[in-house]
């Protein structure tokens, strides 16, 4: 009889037991975990564990499932036999904090001590509160445990004080068997910047806002709030999925980066170059671009700092125009403004250095700030929803061959929405900051634009000269790395310049690219380039006009549009007819005879012996100044 009485006791004890061994067997979860209380009452273990932290109930006499110091002892010292086979090997990671009856804790310490594990006697820290063992009082307990783990730790840090206690459910008997979903979901808001834009995370963390695009820091911020055996993926996913879809959290495409649009953000700060002062960060902005740098606007950089990156550039783009175009064009990037609408083409042969140009600009931007996408492949779908987000789009070396529609590129450049589209997704619309950069042996003829659209919001460097083996440097990129400091500075030297100024510098090398580029796909502007004159009061017959065009382009061996397309690309280009009695004329526009001849600028002149002279000023460029009314 006296064994069946046993038998229950035993497997209740078991149970304990088997729940002790577990937590031997783990390291503890959280800092307040790693002190074990020992209470006298079964109540008070229980709220302890509701609490946060881990505790044993240590009786006088043996009762149900819990230890007495004896037992407690002997249990242990099993452990000791099983160390060999990796049972209870992380106990020595835990502090044993009696807070028992005192020839308990004397009875427990004795041993503890002689094992060489850690123990703290705190015999009086419930004594004379039983009142703590009611479920109603658990604000005073949580209070006694607080001030004990900040006596024994110190002051912890402010943003890992939290009691994960409150986001479990427990049984009967203390142990954690759910867990509070919605606690959850608050506590990570209330706590943890955030906001989601199409299904998407974004996290703050100093000083800007991080994509979480697979939801696995999200769903670690969800992990630490949850006990280890508690954290199976069904669980964890739905308070993720919970969390995500909290209509507080929801922005739109175009509702983040509320920073003013010329501040760079940097580590340190946000950096306004108009009054060349720092401003804190402070995550209201929704800033999710970062320049991985720190700067200070007062530390000019020393005399001789810069050397290496001056002189590749003095080397490979050796024009200075082009060179401050650069330098603009790099702060530029750094900004989520896009008021000057341009993109840059970088133009030349093979081994002039284009690629390390693009290098040292994705370096300094931060590669997660930059993505790369060909000049061809913008219109085409899915492509430009890599944009969004994005400081800076830079592809090296992207292929010659022609363009058949440049909208997205135009829209991109020209503060034009965009579609995002993502599959499974709707689509949306966002406004694209990312600044466009590419480099190309021989820039693809565009055959879509007849207007100056395309080519007015393009800048173009010239990189020709071809280094040679011997002047050939293997370390090139990390000694231009290595100037980052002195490029950051000259960058936001060289933004605060481009506003003042207004327009990016350009050079006549540019603006000969870019004419060249333009006649070379536009038989019509080639034509009036090369066979009109702009000239005030002037009046020649369309018919005229198109004859004489189809002529050149029957000289160049170029495909002469009909005449409905003629007329309505010259309309495209600010030329526009008045009928009269002779005829429909076009107005201000003449052909050009034979023998005149105008300078670079349009100037007409007649040639000298001592070269170019000035006869009279009336002609204007041909189709650029035409295109002021137009655009």
């Amino acid at each position: 009889e006296e064994a069946r009485d046993k038998a229950p006791q035993e497997r209740k004890n078991a149970m304990n037991i088997r729940f002790f061994e577990r937590l031997m067997q783990e390291p503890p979860k959280t800092p307040q975990e790693k002190y074990i209380f020992f209470v006298d009452s079964p109540d008070l273990a229980v709220n302890i564990a509701y609490c946060g932290f881990s505790a044993q109930a240590i009786l006088d006499g043996q009762q149900d499932e819990y230890f007495t110091a004896e037992s407690f002892i002997q249990y242990m010292r099993t452990l000791d036999e099983k160390l060999l086979h990796g049972i209870g090997t992380d106990r020595i990671q835990y502090v044993y904090v009696l807070a028992c009856k005192k020839w308990n804790s004397d009875k427990i310490k004795a041993y503890l001590e002689s094992s060489s594990l850690t123990c703290l006697v705190e015999w009086k820290l419930f004594k004379g509160k039983d009142y703590l063992s009611r479920v109603d009082r658990l604000d005073d307990l949580k209070q006694v445990l607080q001030d004990f783990f900040l006596r024994v730790e110190g002051p912890p840090d402010p943003e890992d004080s939290h009691d994960i206690a409150r986001f479990h459910t427990f049984n009967e008997r203390g142990v954690p068997n759910g867990i509070k979903d919605r606690e959850i979901v608050d506590f990570l808001i209330s706590r943890h910047p955030m906001f989601v834009v199409s299904g998407t995370p974004y996290l703050y963390q100093s000083g800007v806002y991080r994509q979480d695009p697979s939801g696995s820091r999200t769903r670690a911020l969800i992990c630490q709030l949850v006990y280890r055996e508690l954290q199976k993926s069904p669980a964890i996913r739905r308070v993720y999925d919970l969390l995500v879809d909290q209509p507080s959290l929801q922005q739109t495409l175009t509702g983040i980066n509320l920073q003013p649009r010329h501040w760079v953000n940097f580590t340190n700060g946000y950096f306004d170059f108009r009054t060349w002062k720092m401003v804190p960060h402070d995550p209201k902005y929704l800033t999710v671009n970062q320049i991985p740098y720190e700067f200070d606007p007062e530390k000019v950089p020393p005399s001789g700092s810069g050397n290496a990156v001056c002189h590749f550039l003095d080397v490979s783009l050796a024009d200075e125009v082009d060179q401050e175009a650069f330098w603009e064009f790099l702060g530029y990037s750094m900004t989520a403004d896009t008021c000057f609408q341009k993109f840059i083409m970088i133009r030349g042969p093979g081994g002039t250095g284009k690629s390390v140009l693009i290098s040292l600009m994705e370096h300094l931007v931060g590669p997660e700030n930059c993505t790369s996408i060909t000049i061809q492949d913008l219109n085409k779908r899915f492509y430009a929803t890599e944009l969004f987000g994005m400081l800076l789009n830079a592809c090296a070396d992207i292929p010659s061959s022609a363009m058949l529609n440049v909208d997205v590129l135009k829209k991109a450049v020209g503060e034009d929405m965009l579609l995002y589209e993502k599959k499974g997704k709707d689509p949306a619309k966002f406004f694209s900051y990312a600044k466009l950069i590419f480099s190309a042996n021989e820039m693809p003829a565009n055959l879509d634009d007849k207007t100056n659209a395309y080519y007015r919001r393009m800048i173009v460097l010239n990189m020709d000269h071809i280094v040679s083996e011997e002047e050939k440097d293997r370390d090139l990129k990390q000694k231009l790395f290595a100037d980052s400091e002195f490029c950051i500075y000259r960058a936001m030297f060289a933004l605060k310049t481009l506003y003042g100024r207004g327009a990016f510098p350009e050079s006549s090398g540019s603006r000969e690219a870019i004419e060249e580029l333009h006649r070379s796909t536009d038989s019509v502007k080639a034509f009036l380039d090369e066979m009109t004159v702009r000239e005030d009061g002037a009046f020649t017959k369309r018919h005229d006009v198109y004859e004489a065009y189809c002529s050149y382009c029957n000289e160049n061996d170029r495909k002469a549009h009909g005449k409905s397309v003629f007329f309505r690309y010259m309309r495209d280009k600010g030329l526009f007819t008045q009928r009269k009695a002779e005829g429909v004329m076009y107005m201000n526009l003449r052909l050009k005879n034979p023998d005149e001849i105008f300078d670079e600028d349009g100037v007409l002149g007649e040639e000298t012996e001592n070269g170019f002279r000035e006869v009279k000023d009336t002609s204007a460029v041909p189709f650029e100044q035409g295109n002021e009314r137009h655009f």
